[in-house]
């Protein structure tokens, strides 16, 4: 996992599995036994089902706002900050879906590229999202155009519900992320039509 804090915890959320009672209790399955109690039957690992965004930063949280609000408060790029709307409906957002962030945005290069500048670009970001409570889980890897980098992070999991926010459809060929995505309009970032839209795409109404 790509992430400028490596001690983060990263454990996935457990759900029950819906086809019969049971408890996990100190990673063991407990299971009635003839009416008189519980057992500890045998070591269990729940299946989980992820919810993810796949988020880009520019047009997305990164807006003609946010930009005039660093230059007002005269904050170098290091320690810029981001569209507090955008920040709002993206907390709105994952605490509406229980969603994680993968990172998918050009903003990725700054991972991967071994300069103190850029390391305090990128770090700016982590520490801002997780302040605002939607801290950055993973990255996707970056393997060609962002349908194929959505793939190839897909290819390694199962069990998975996304959506893309971004403001521009960058897929490729990749008529199912393209599916997914929700449009961003340029320069003026998310907003309450477009986080709505991704909870609904995440958890169909009914």
């Amino acid at each position: 996992m790509l992430s400028p804090n490596p001690s983060e915890n990263n454990t996935p959320y457990l759900t029950r599995k819906p086809e019969r009672t049971q408890f996990v209790c100190s990673g063991f399955l407990l299971e009635p036994e003839n009416g008189t109690g519980w057992k500890a039957e045998r070591p269990y690992i729940l299946e989980v089902e992820q919810v993810v965004i796949f988020l880009d930063i520019d047009g997305v949280i990164c807006t003609e706002l946010s930009t005039r609000l660093s230059g007002l408060l005269r904050l170098p790029l290091e320690r810029q900050i981001f569209d507090p709307r955008s920040l709002f409906w993206l907390r709105w957002l994952v605490r509406h879906s229980g969603a994680r962030i993968v990172l998918c945005s050009s903003w990725r290069d700054a991972l991967t590229v071994d300069d103190p500048l850029c390391r305090a670009f990128i770090q700016n970001l982590y520490r801002r999202l997780e302040r605002n409570g939607t801290p950055i889980w993973d990255a996707a890897p970056q393997v060609g155009d962002k349908g194929e980098d959505i793939q190839a992070w897909l290819a390694e999991r199962s069990q998975m519900q996304y959506v893309v926010l971004d403001d521009h459809d960058c897929f490729g060929g990749n008529v199912q992320a393209r599916s997914r995505w929700i449009p961003i309009p340029e320069g003026r970032g998310l907003r309450r039509r477009e986080a709505e839209a991704a909870a609904n795409c995440l958890h169909p109404p009914g």
